[in-house]
């Protein structure tokens, strides 16, 4: 079994055998947390509430346990691109600037949503109007075929609203 939580656990003054219980009492509780994927603080949050002893709530808060999952995965998704000589973000941000001006804070034409690649499933913020060239959506093909582990490529406009998704 793997004891994912064992270090968050100690940290917070948990012996090394009761944080490893605890550990696997967890990702047995919440299989959720077993997986390469982050899990959405609100929800998570709310989850572990309802499943963990309060003894160990007061020890190590669920805020704590879903941050220290979610920035686990982020780590793990950086290393295997490093590993592999790759920058999905950086070769994404090239890409989109061949169509316009990349700029997260709304002052460009669109926002590549780091957050985002931790998930596989990535998204593009697009301020202009709604339209998706096609030449851009070829391009989103090919790098999305081309980037390795990541599950799709998704464009929304500023409220969220789909405008093109890509999928491997």
């Amino acid at each position: 079994m793997e004891y994912r939580f064992v270090d968050l656990f100690e940290s917070k003054g948990i012996s090394r055998k009761a944080a490893a219980d605890l550990s696997e009492q967890i990702l047995q509780l919440c299989p959720w947390l077993n997986t390469e994927e982050e899990v959405s603080e609100e929800i998570g949050i709310d989850l572990l509430r309802e499943v963990l002893d309060q003894r160990w709530l007061n020890s190590v808060g669920a805020e704590e346990i879903i941050r220290w999952h979610n920035a686990s995965v982020q780590r793990a998704h950086d290393n295997k691109n490093r590993r592999a000589g790759r920058d999905p973000y950086g070769d994404l941000c090239t890409l989109i600037s061949k169509f316009g001006v990349e700029d997260a804070f709304g002052e460009g034409d669109y926002w590549v949503v780091v957050d985002s690649f931790s998930t596989r499933d990535v998204s593009i913020v697009k301020f202009a109007d709604s339209d998706v060239a096609p030449e851009l959506q070829a391009a989103l093909r090919r790098w999305l075929s081309e980037s390795g582990d990541l599950l799709a490529v998704s464009v929304i406009d500023e409220d969220g609203n789909l405008l093109f998704r890509a999928t491997n």
